[in-house]
């Protein structure tokens, strides 16, 4: 299982859904599966965020969707630095 800082993860979460989940945001996350468990276990359409942070799969779900946007960030912040750093050379290159 994943492990993140709660609190990192928590911001996370209240970004992307603010303090609760429901199916709809479970269908657009591509969680519903861990939703509908979670569903069954609580007796709620709308799982609160701690409920999400306790439960383990919910919890899982969500630190995946945090680690793969992470990722996909760096990797774009790392391709704008390479631009960045070949614009620069070419410059220097061109005697600019």
């Amino acid at each position: 299982m994943t492990s993140i800082n709660n609190f990192v993860l928590k911001n996370f979460i209240l970004d992307k859904i603010g303090n609760s989940l429901n199916l709809q945001e479970a269908r657009d996350l591509d969680i519903e599966d861990a939703y509908q468990e979670a569903y069954a276990e609580l007796g709620t359409d709308e799982i609160e965020i701690e409920d999400i942070l306790d439960n383990d799969e919910l919890y899982e779900q969500f630190a995946t969707l945090y680690v793969t946007e992470t990722e996909e960030e760096e990797a774009i912040d790392k391709e704008k630095e390479e631009e960045e750093r070949n614009k620069v050379q070419g410059k220097n290159e061109a005697g600019v």
